[in-house]
């Protein structure tokens, strides 16, 4: 994904209910072998869905997601 500034970022999602915050900060320092700087941190809960249109399939499940920019 590019940045409104035009520079390259990333979007790393821990979705999983055996993931936390800790997990998505592993991923991304993994993404950019290093250092990275949080441009956005999206935390809480999602509907999950089954394939039936419009019924939830187990209730509610985390929604963790950050926004990073690899730093040099």
């Amino acid at each position: 994904m590019t940045h409104p500034e035009g520079d390259q970022g990333y979007l790393v999602s821990c979705d999983s209910g055996s993931q936390d915050m800790s997990d998505c900060y592993n991923k991304a320092a993994g993404l950019c072998h290093g250092s990275y700087e949080i441009v956005d941190r999206i935390q809480g809960a999602q509907v999950n869905y089954s394939a039936k249109p419009y019924t939830p399939a187990h209730g509610i499940m985390p929604k963790r997601d950050i926004m990073i920019q690899c730093r040099g």
